[in-house]
């Protein structure tokens, strides 16, 4: 809430939420605890997988500009982890920033927001997610760690929504380079709370905390 107004970013679509109970206690989803409103219905995504190749008669690649494939390396360097179809207004495809992509061996662990945003939305849906990195802004410690990154000299990466972040979760294997950890997305509920993603079993909560380290891999669309 900034002044007396509430701020809304919608991105193309927003998943239903469902909420859960409160309890005083909190519960356990992402890998800690949580002292807000927990729970969710929200349905993972359908993962798609088309084969753009099958007609292709040209000579690019993937990376050169081509048709791509679900596991092809795109133009930035990643790997791609979903294939609209049919093509969306956004873009075509989205590929993640490789493993090792920070110059370590594990994903960095970053705050959702240091100073923490008052209440707004921000979208869950896919092709959201760069609008969302850029309404979070440079205050924020994990959209500033997902836009710093210039992999393949791009700097279009962000951090992906919770159904972006759903689809590279159903592509992990993939990808490659993810522990059992929990990750954030950019999406926010309009009680404030962010949400994230375990790995170890595709768990997705939502947290009225935002200073709790988790994981964090840009993505880019293109």
């Amino acid at each position: 809430m900034r002044g007396n107004k509430m701020r809304l970013s919608l991105g193309r679509s927003a998943a239903p939420l469902a909420f859960g109970l409160v309890l005083a206690g909190g519960l356990a989803g992402c890998g800690g605890a949580t002292t807000s409103i927990t729970g969710s219905t929200l349905a993972p995504s359908p993962t798609v997988t088309v084969d753009r190749k099958a007609d292709w008669t040209g000579t690019d690649t993937c990376a050169g500009g081509g048709v791509c494939a679900v596991g092809d390396t795109g133009p930035g360097g990643g790997t791609v982890f979903y294939v609209a179809n049919p093509d969306e207004s956004w873009g075509n495809y989205l590929e993640a920033a490789p493993g090792g992509w920070n110059g370590t061996d594990e994903d960095p662990n970053a705050k959702w927001c240091s100073k923490g945003l008052d209440s707004f939305y921000l979208s869950s849906g896919i092709g959201s997610g760069y609008a969302n990195t850029v309404e979070m802004g440079i205050w924020c410690d994990n959209a500033n760690v997902a836009r710093s990154y210039k992999g393949g000299g791009k700097s279009d990466w962000f951090l992906p929504s919770i159904d972006e972040l759903n689809e590279f979760y159903e592509q992990r294997e993939t990808v490659g380079g993810f522990g059992d950890g929990s990750y954030w997305s950019s999406s926010m509920n309009l009680l404030g709370d962010a949400w994230c993603q375990r790995f170890s079993d595709g768990d997705q909560s939502f947290y009225g905390t935002q200073r709790v380290g988790r994981g964090i891999r840009p993505v880019r669309m293109f």
